[in-house]
């Protein structure tokens, strides 16, 4: 049944394909902006609030503020507001959040021992490194991914204003560096988010000087290539990708004024002006983003979340691979399935890998979600990245197609 039900995807197409149109934005306040422009604003904040992604279960929201020294978590639909963890010895300026595969937070700020990068587990805090130990120049502020090729820690440093301004990823237990490029640009500095493209594995980053922002593609090699210019010289500041997948993919940026967007294959950036209070944007992301969402319950052992809350009771397909991304399976409408089918794909797909890989009841329920699981605790650690694939299947969407997800890195 699963191997027919990816067929089935294989055999539809069914036009442009983006995330909803629904963005998250985090300046002086934590807002959401919609395609058309308008925001509503969750909090206002006094000081400022750096990092915005979603949380492991795909409805609360995660930031940094300055004002309270560290990282919050804040329901959107009532605007309530707990505390993850505050210490202003370590996050007097807290400026990124992630998730990882564990459902730990990933964040990085400064304190006494200059920037860092630490892992929050409840209550518990773990260092991963900081720009003293390590001798990095610069602090922070410029962004940080979890690389879908790897699972590393990918940061762009912000080196004041004469740079250099180097991308690093690090490695998410030892907290060893590995320098991507050296110096992004000698036109301006990155500010505030950057973010992986998952169909090319190359990283786009914004930079200004006073007079321009500026768009950089930079590849694995370390090269970075100017592609767009925009007299806005904030407007790339704030960088997040849609669905990689997508048959036209593009980029969302904004600032105060505008909400933009880059076409990936035109390089053309359009504008939708914001109607609403929007304050100076230092985060951005896509509300209801993480629909794919390992989360660790034990030593090698894995729940495995679906979330896609705009299609309740939905069929969906998962498969796991070893051999990457891609090329992945490219699909008739120009849409990509990015996960390259092996062996363990086809064995995860008919359903011979449980209880190693369970992909859950392959239905979603009346609010969305669903549960699988992946449990390694029986083999050894294999040193790879294992990568998890899902596309949603729904009679009322077009041709019977309702999302092709992005691709989720676990390291085994």
């Amino acid at each position: 049944m699963r191997t027919l039900l990816l067929l089935a995807v294989l055999a539809f197409g069914a036009g442009a394909q983006y995330y909803p149109a629904n963005y998250l934005i985090s300046g002086s306040a934590v807002q959401v902006v919609d395609g058309a422009g308008n925001v509503t604003t969750l909090i206002d904040n006094q000081g400022t609030a750096y990092a915005v992604t979603m949380d492991w279960d795909n409805t609360q929201v995660l930031y940094g503020d300055t004002t309270g020294d560290g990282f919050f978590r804040i329901d959107p639909a009532t605007s309530a507001v707990t505390t993850i963890l505050v210490d202003p010895n370590l996050f007097n300026t807290p400026t990124q959040i992630e998730v990882n595969q564990d459902g730990d937070y990933v964040v990085a700020g400064s304190g006494t021992s200059g920037y860092g990068l630490y892992r929050i587990r409840g209550s518990s805090v773990t260092t991963i490194m900081t720009t003293l130990t390590s001798s990095l120049p610069g602090s922070f502020t410029g962004g940080m991914v979890i690389d879908v090729d790897t699972g590393e820690y990918v940061a762009q440093l912000y080196g004041g204003a004469a740079g250099p301004h180097p991308l690093v990823s690090i490695h998410p237990t030892t907290g060893a560096i590995t320098t991507i490029a050296t110096n992004i640009s000698t036109l301006g500095a990155p500010r505030f988010s950057f973010c992986q493209d998952v169909a090319t594995s190359d990283f786009w980053v914004g930079v200004n000087d006073s007079t321009a922002g500026y768009l950089y593609n930079v590849g694995r090699s370390g090269i970075s290539t100017l592609i767009a210019t925009n007299n806005d010289r904030f407007a790339f500041n704030t960088l997040e990708p849609d669905r990689a997948g997508a048959a036209n993919r593009r980029l969302v940026h904004t600032y105060i004024s505008n909400l933009y967007y880059t076409d990936l294959t035109s390089f053309q950036t359009t504008a939708v002006a914001i109607n609403g209070s929007a304050r100076s944007p230092r985060g951005a992301s896509i509300l209801n983003r993480r629909e794919v969402q390992t989360v660790r319950v034990g030593t090698r052992k894995w729940d495995l979340l679906f979330s896609f809350q705009n299609h309740p009771g939905a069929s969906y397909v998962t498969a796991i691979s070893f051999s990457g991304v891609r090329p992945g399976i490219p699909l008739p409408d120009g849409r990509r399935i990015l996960l390259n089918v092996d062996t363990l794909s086809l064995l995860s797909l008919q359903g011979l890998l449980i209880p190693l890989f369970n992909p859950g009841p392959l239905a979603l329920g009346p609010t969305g979600t669903a549960r699988g699981s992946l449990d390694l605790s029986a083999i050894p650690t294999l040193g790879l990245t294992l990568h998890i694939g899902t596309v949603v299947l729904d009679p009322s969407a077009p041709l019977g197609i309702a999302v092709v997800a992005d691709p989720i890195p676990v390291r085994v």
